[in-house]
C-alpha cells in the first residue's frame, strides 16, 4: 500500500510540474493585509522568491518569499512538508495553503514579525520544476492543478 501510495504522489507530481497552479492576484494581498483576521484560515496561492529559510516546528522549513512587482511584499510560509524538499534560497515556488494570523503561542512568533504567514500544503518549485504535497491535501492539490482552486 505504501509503495502504491509513493507511486501515486511521484504520479501527481510529475503531472503537476507540467501544469500552471494559480498563484493569487496582487491586488488580494493587498486586501489581505488590510485586514488580516478576516482572512485567518481562508485558502489562497502565492508565487514569489524565497529569501530566507529557517527550520520551523518539528523541524520543517519555514522559509519566506518575496511576491513579484508591483507588490514586492515578504510573507511567510509554514511548510507542512519535511525537510527532504529540495528548496534553496532564490527559488521562485508558487504554495496553496490557508492564510494564519500568527497566534501569540506559535513558536514562530518572534522571527515572524508580520504577525501572518501561510500554511503552506501544495507547493511547486517553478526552478527546480518539482511539487510537493502534504499527503491528506491531495485532493486539494489536484484541484489547484486543474484550476478548480484559483486563489
Amino acid at each position: 500500500m505504501k509503495l502504491l501510495l509513493s507511486f501515486f504522489i511521484l504520479l501527481l507530481m510529475t503531472n503537476f510540474s507540467q501544469a500552471e497552479p494559480y498563484p493569487a492576484p496582487n491586488s488580494l494581498f493587498k486586501k489581505i493585509k488590510i485586514n488580516p483576521k478576516k482572512w485567518n484560515k481562508k485558502l489562497v496561492a502565492f508565487e514569489g522568491m524565497v529569501i530566507q529559510i529557517e527550520k520551523g516546528p518539528r523541524n520543517k522549513p519555514y522559509f519566506k518569499i518575496k511576491m513579484p512587482q508591483p507588490i514586492m511584499e515578504d510573507i511567510w510560509i509554514a511548510s507542512l512538508f519535511d525537510n527532504s524538499i529540495n528548496i534553496k534560497k532564490n527559488d521562485i515556488v508558487r504554495v496553496l495553503g490557508y492564510y494564519a494570523v500568527v497566534e501569540e503561542d506559535d513558536p514562530m512568533k518572534n522571527l515572524n514579525k508580520e504577525k501572518y504567514h501561510l500554511i503552506g500544503f501544495c507547493m511547486l518549485n517553478i526552478s527546480s520544476k518539482k511539487a510537493y504535497f502534504f499527503p491528506p491535501a491531495i485532493k486539494q492539490c489536484q484541484d489547484w492543478k486543474n484550476g478548480i482552486i484559483s486563489h
